[in-house]
């Protein structure tokens, strides 16, 4: 009689494994995608509650928007993120993005967004950060982008920093840590108050505007 083989051989092992590993190919690549979508999701919503507590703070600011440097009430140079957290209007954990590897300073919350100067703007003038939301100058609030993204270690809720990482006015200053193939592509809240996702945006389209007036 013959002995009745038990187990598998070392081939069918092989054939077993290259299978794994070809569906393991196809399957990472797709959770990796899920994963990102719901962290870009994220994102995408502390830009939301960004937004609405800049609406509510021009509603108790004659109808101005927070600056970077200082803010309508007071002149005395206050960050436009530290304005919104300590008068309550959002919470400090919504400045920072799931997928930015920001490092706060001495211990201080990590900002992952900036708030648009407008192209060639000055900190503490009141035109894109600080407008008023019936700025005559400012009339395509559908393309305006007022806060994005700038992935910058070191930056820290209601500090300037080394560098101007609370601002931006171009889009080279835009550093998303969702795509590593290209920086720019990040959400974006608008004027009006809706968040988008962009893929390379230009210098010369609407979201970067050159404003000649001021709107005080």
């Amino acid at each position: 009689m013959k002995r009745r083989r038990i187990g598998f051989t070392l081939i069918e092992l092989l054939v077993v494994i290259v299978i794994i590993a070809i569906l393991a190919g196809f399957l990472l690549p797709a959770m990796s995608a899920a994963r990102e979508k719901s962290k870009r999701m994220a994102c995408a919503s502390n830009l939301r509650q960004i937004g609405a507590g800049m609406l509510a703070y021009a509603g108790d600011n004659d109808n101005h928007l927070p600056t970077a440097g200082s803010n309508y009430v007071n002149p005395n140079p206050v960050l436009w993120d530290l304005i919104l957290v300590t008068n309550n209007y959002v919470s400090a954990k919504v400045f920072v993005c799931p997928d930015d590897n920001v490092s706060g300073i001495g211990g201080g919350v990590p900002r992952s967004y900036s708030i648009g100067l407008g192209n060639n703007g000055t900190i503490g003038s009141f035109w894109i950060q600080g407008s008023r939301l019936t700025c005559p100058y400012l009339t395509n609030f559908t393309d305006i982008a007022i806060v994005t993204e700038r992935y910058t270690n070191g930056s820290t809720l209601g500090v300037a920093g080394g560098g101007p990482e609370y601002c931006f006015n171009l889009p080279s200053d835009v550093t998303s840590g969702h795509v590593k193939k290209n920086l720019w592509n990040c959400n974006y809240l608008y004027m009006d108050f809706h968040v988008a996702w962009v893929v390379t945006p230009s210098s010369t389209n609407n979201m970067f505007p050159k404003v000649a007036g001021v709107c005080k």
